[in-house]
């Protein structure tokens, strides 16, 4: 993957983190330079950030994604944990999509054939 694409999935992924029934106006938040707001945190901005899983679990996946009403690992959201790095891999890397029938979420090495990354782009 890019690190483009890899700043288009952190931020696609922080757009879209929202998991629970009630929706929450969130406090305005500045940032640092070299961050930016990801969901109601500052997240390192991704540029020349290595384009592997540990960080983006690291920084986006544990902190954000991964809370006991999201994608924990309890009773995660769409079955998705994303409490751990083996989990978040399992779940999403060669994986069918619940949303759309036919759609890999992950395909490596593939972001346009990637339902996430298609998702996100608006396209199907």
């Amino acid at each position: 993957m890019t690190r483009w694409g890899l700043s288009f999935v952190t931020l696609a992924v922080c757009a879209t983190t929202g998991c629970g029934d009630e929706a929450v106006e969130p406090e305005p938040l500045t940032c640092a330079d070299g961050f930016f707001v990801c969901v109601d945190r500052c997240v390192e901005d991704l540029d020349g950030a290595e384009p592997t899983l540990t960080y983006l679990q690291d920084t986006i996946f544990e902190p954000t994604c991964a809370t006991e009403d999201c994608h924990g690992d309890t009773l995660p959201a769409e079955e998705l944990d994303l409490s751990t790095a083996r989990s978040s891999f399992r779940g999403m890397v060669d994986v069918d999509s619940l949303q759309q029938t036919g759609a890999t979420i992950v395909v490596p090495g593939e972001p346009e054939n990637s339902y996430l990354m298609n998702k996100l782009n608006g396209v199907g």
